[in-house]
């Protein structure tokens, strides 16, 4: 039997499999903001730090914001 990891059974927004979605994205930015290291981020998310370092320079979920739009 195959057993698929967390991240590829969640369905995100209408676009396939992804391992971020706006909740988790959300999440990200509040820890970068309080001061977390982006590779203990990455490492928590399973994801890339360079993916983490994109969400926290706005290139990647920039509509994403982390508070009462804040």
């Amino acid at each position: 039997m195959l057993v698929r990891p967390f991240f590829a059974t969640q369905r995100a927004e209408g676009r396939g499999y992804r391992r971020l979605d706006e909740d988790r994205v959300r999440e990200i930015k509040k820890l970068l903001v309080d001061g977390a290291r982006v590779i203990d981020v990455a490492k928590d998310f399973r994801v890339g730090v360079t993916t983490v370092y994109e969400i926290k320079r706005g290139e990647r979920w920039g509509h994403c914001e982390w508070g009462d739009g804040e």
